[in-house]
């Protein structure tokens, strides 16, 4: 799906290019582990013990002006061409976390989101547009298991992918319903890390499918 998606953003590109139009592509990619925001495209580690890997600089969540939401500090890589996407998704897989659970022996413990930002600018009158594609893959709901690592692990996806479906209902109820003279209802995206990164896809003038497995 990745592959596909980047694929029909270059190709679009292509045939949509005109004389007075610059377009650049910019990639990003984060995890989200227990709550705490971390770069996978410059990725920090040392080991620790056993060999196992420490966990890398910590990234906050501040409002911005062009955005709506954005990771202070996650890096931005420029791509010209759908193979360089495809070198930093790979470079960014091999640092996200993984860990054997009692029904998998390498699960994603970790939220995933994949950032393309397209910027098209008018070369004539200097007015840019910028689009973003949130690629995200979300860490599995787990039940209790005898890992204390995995059991703490497990309660922040469930926090999280909680928060997501409230949202998500919420917004639901908005859309086929009158809210009245207050106007819309609160909508808790602030709940969780990763329902305040995607604020602008899930609010905003976005698409949003949802593949369940």
């Amino acid at each position: 799906l990745i592959h596909l998606s980047v694929n029909d953003i270059f190709s679009n590109i292509m045939s949509k290019s005109l004389d007075n139009q610059r377009f650049d592509v910019k990639v990003s990619y984060l995890e989200i582990y227990n709550e705490k925001i971390y770069d996978l495209l410059n990725y920090q580690v040392s080991k620790g013990s056993f060999g196992t890997k420490t966990t890398g600089i910590e990234l906050k969540i501040r409002d911005d002006s062009k955005y709506g939401v954005k990771v202070i500090g996650l890096t931005e890589q420029e791509v010209d061409t759908s193979e360089d996407v495809m070198k930093w998704i790979a470079l960014g897989n091999s640092n996200r976390k993984t860990g054997e659970t009692d029904f998998n022996s390498r699960s994603s413990r970790s939220h995933a989101i994949v950032l393309i930002r397209l910027t098209c600018t008018d070369l004539n009158s200097g007015l840019e547009t910028t689009s973003t594609l949130s690629l995200c893959d979300l860490a599995g709901s787990e039940r209790a298991t005898a890992q204390r690592e995995r059991r703490k692990e497990g309660a922040f996806i469930n926090k999280s992918l909680l928060a997501l479906g409230t949202v998500i209902s919420k917004l639901s109820a908005e859309s086929t319903q009158n809210t009245g003279v207050g106007g819309v209802h609160h909508i808790p995206y602030r709940d969780s890390k990763l329902t305040r990164i995607l604020q602008p896809a899930l609010s905003g003038d976005g698409i949003v499918t949802t593949i369940c497995t």
